[in-house]
């Protein structure tokens, strides 16, 4: 689980390469949600879904695994560096 790329960062770096993936998935995360409710909330109002709008937010979500699982190794390598 421990990377190598991040086997020469400091701390510091380490714990400011966890804020910004924070950040960018929670951005991510939150415009596909909201993506999401548009789409379907358009399909309740007008009958017909947002094919194109589902299509994306559902794409963002997957293009935003590697960088959850980034996240998840920096947690790991932070909760190894505090003992």
């Amino acid at each position: 689980m421990n990377s190598p790329a991040f086997e020469n960062f400091t701390t510091e770096q380490i714990k400011k390469r966890k804020r910004l993936t924070t950040l960018a998935l929670n951005l991510v995360w939150i415009g596909a949600c909201i993506g999401i409710i548009a789409a379907v909330s358009r399909l309740f109002t007008n009958g017909a879904i947002e094919e194109t709008t589902l299509f994306f937010s559902l794409i963002a979500i997957l293009v935003s695994i590697p960088v959850y699982r980034e996240r998840k190794r920096i947690d790991h390598i932070l909760s190894q560096r505090s003992v």
